[in-house]
């Protein structure tokens, strides 16, 4: 029985971490199921996961920049900081202009 119960136990933590229910840190999911996890990392820079897997690390140059680069290869450039206003809120995936 105990077998059994901690089987049902992991099957539904297994779902829970396909969303955002049980993650205390910013996170979205697009239309396509995909769930955005953000973490500050200790450079003061930040790390987005998507589904579980590194997606992209951000961090602000020495010219006042800050630049997002895909785990994919490529990057981005923000004049603001993308994970403290409404333009990471509005565009969860970093794609827009991309």
């Amino acid at each position: 029985m105990k077998a059994v119960l901690f089987g049902i136990f992991l099957l539904a933590a297994g779902n829970a971490s396909a969303s955002c229910d049980l993650v205390s840190a910013p996170c979205s999911t697009d239309s396509s199921g995909n769930t955005y996890i953000r973490e500050q990392n200790l450079g003061g820079g930040y790390n987005t996961y998507r589904n579980g897997d590194l997606y992209s690390q951000t961090h602000q140059q020495l010219n006042g920049t800050y630049r997002e680069t895909y785990s994919s290869g490529g990057y981005r450039t923000y004049y603001s900081d993308p994970n403290r206003g409404a333009t990471y809120q509005g565009d969860p995936k970093g794609m827009a202009g991309r």
